[in-house]
């Protein structure tokens, strides 16, 4: 087989980190993405210890763990884990071919029901609440999963918001994407509860609006939009959470509203 094989657990300080990735050669190719989750990862404390190895071949060269000491060099912080050395390059062709355990994975284990859909509605809520609807339309921010557990834990009326997703979305099918509901029922029932749940039931059926209702302007111009719009672009999912906005406001008040339109560099609205 070669050279000796060691594993080891180590220190990796971004000095070392450096010095590693210096040994970084037909490494797959980097996800910034993926190196900032890590590094606030290591920043919150919540990177744990779990056996994953950084690993080089017999002749020092790095095959796996790039990601992760590129972490280390963003968060300016240690990270102690395992160390092999020794294999042969070619075991590189193997490495990370197994199924990454999901957030919703991670639930299941903890016993949590419906843990698939209880990690997407999460997320997208945990965006509204920390930093608007706006950014949770984008969705262009990754939380880590220690942030979305902490936030789960946290927040007991995440009960309501599934309850809420659920119903809307047997009545209206793929009005709104789950995620997309999930944020903005989340940001207008911080405003009024009651008021929330009366305007996407009607949203939902459609009954007993007058022509010049919001909300079933809303209704139309969703119905009218391709299948399952709110997962396609970035630029209509945010155009979509704009006209939601917009019709609740206009609602609220009890305007009638004969267009609803959300333009091109136009400012994202703000619910009240």
């Amino acid at each position: 087989m070669g050279e000796k094989i060691t594993a080891k657990v180590e220190t990796i300080t971004p000095e070392i980190a450096k010095t590693m990735l210096g040994e970084n050669v037909n490494n797959r190719r980097i996800s910034r993405d993926n190196v900032n989750l890590f590094a606030r990862e290591i920043r919150n404390g919540e990177w744990r210890f779990n056996g994953e190895a950084i690993k080089f071949g017999k002749d020092g060269r790095l095959l796996d763990g790039q990601h992760r000491l590129l972490a280390v060099i963003a968060a300016d912080k240690p990270l102690t884990t395992l160390v092999i050395r020794g294999l042969e390059d070619e075991t590189q062709q193997t490495m990370d071919s197994g199924k990454t355990r999901t957030l919703g994975d991670v639930l299941t284990l903890r016993g949590e029901k419906k843990s698939t859909q209880l990690a997407s509605l999460a997320r997208a809520v945990y965006l509204a609440d920390q930093l608007g609807m706006e950014a949770a339309a984008q969705n262009d921010l990754k939380p880590t999963r220690g942030e979305i557990i902490s936030f789960i834990d946290q927040t007991p009326q995440l009960a309501d918001v599934l309850a809420a997703s659920r119903a809307f979305r047997s009545q209206s099918g793929d009005m709104l994407t789950s995620s997309m509901f999930a944020s903005l029922w989340w940001t207008f029932a911080h405003i009024d509860t009651d008021a929330a749940n009366r305007f996407f039931t009607s949203l939902a059926s459609g009954a007993n609006l007058q022509a010049d209702d919001p909300i079933l302007i809303l209704r139309n111009t969703l119905m009218a939009q391709p299948h399952k719009a709110g997962r396609s672009t970035r630029d209509n999912r945010v155009r979509i959470a704009a006209l939601t906005i917009k019709a609740w406001n206009k609602w609220r008040k009890g305007k009638p509203l004969r267009q609803l339109k959300f333009s091109a560099g136009e400012s994202f609205p703000t619910p009240r």
